[in-house]
């Protein structure tokens, strides 16, 4: 297959989903449903047990795939979060007592910006959950983000530009010792869900090693919506990040959950 132009993932993107891999399947299905209101998707199972999550009212075109490991796994670091701009303080009030009563900890973000602007949660498998109140920009419609550490911002871009089309929505740098990459597939309604990329310049003592878990521990998947296109494949720079790209005209299953996006 040949590289994806950024006309086509704008035009035909409609679904992100997280795939997070997991010995706590149980408890972390489990709080997600009962605590975050998500549901359960049916779907075709590949052979291992794994559950796939949808809540319209925190993203329209997110959905999360966890999958039953019992074998040892590298650990998340501090720097992979699943973040959702709320845009109400009484949801985030909601949510957080919520977790809270699920026995869910507050736990302090490595990066300080998300302690001014939201609050960290840690749940099973070192799994970062961010909740914000207010919204990423007031010139956008984003409502979720997956966040990810880097080593090389510039080295990020260029590979995800060039192969799948990616684009740059924001960028920050020198922002408490942080340097910052916003990328997206498309528009916010394209895909309402984006990737952030961070790369930690301070303290070395502080500094928190570059994890780089295998495609099943910590990915992401986008479904495209195209007859021309007429295979899966996975993307992966060298830092450990990997982008699965899937064409529902071959599934059954992806297919089924571009209807509850639709």
């Amino acid at each position: 297959m040949s590289n994806l132009s950024a006309e086509l993932i704008s035009k035909s993107s409609r679904a992100i989903i997280l795939n997070f891999s997991t010995s706590n399947i149980e408890k972390i299905v489990e709080i997600f449903q009962n605590a975050l209101g998500f549901k359960i998707i049916p779907h075709q199972s590949t052979g291992e047990r794994e559950v796939v999550l949808y809540n319209r009212e925190l993203s329209q075109h997110l959905f999360i795939c966890f999958r039953e490991n019992s074998s040892s796994q590298e650990p998340l670091s501090e720097e992979h979060l699943l973040i959702f701009y709320l845009n109400s303080i009484d949801r985030f009030n909601f949510l957080s007592s919520t977790l809270l009563s699920h026995g869910i900890k507050k736990v302090t973000a490595f990066n300080p910006y998300w302690d001014q602007c939201g609050t960290t949660f840690l749940l099973p498998d070192n799994f970062r959950l961010i909740l914000c109140p207010g919204t990423y920009s007031s010139d956008n419609n984003y409502r979720a983000r997956i966040a990810m550490p880097a080593n090389n911002l510039e080295s990020v871009y260029h590979y995800f530009s060039s192969k799948l089309g990616f684009k740059k929505i924001d960028e920050f740098h020198d922002h408490e010792d942080f340097d910052g990459l916003m990328l997206a597939v498309g528009t916010a309604e394209t895909l309402d869900c984006h990737f952030e990329f961070t790369h930690y310049k301070g303290d070395t003592h502080l500094a928190i090693p570059l994890v780089t878990p295998s495609a099943q521990r910590f990915s992401s998947s986008i479904i495209i919506d195209d007859k021309a296109l007429t295979e899966n494949k996975t993307y992966h720079d060298d830092q450990g990040h990997y982008v699965t790209v899937l064409h529902p005209n071959h599934s059954t299953d992806q297919s089924l959950l571009l209807k509850y996006v639709s």
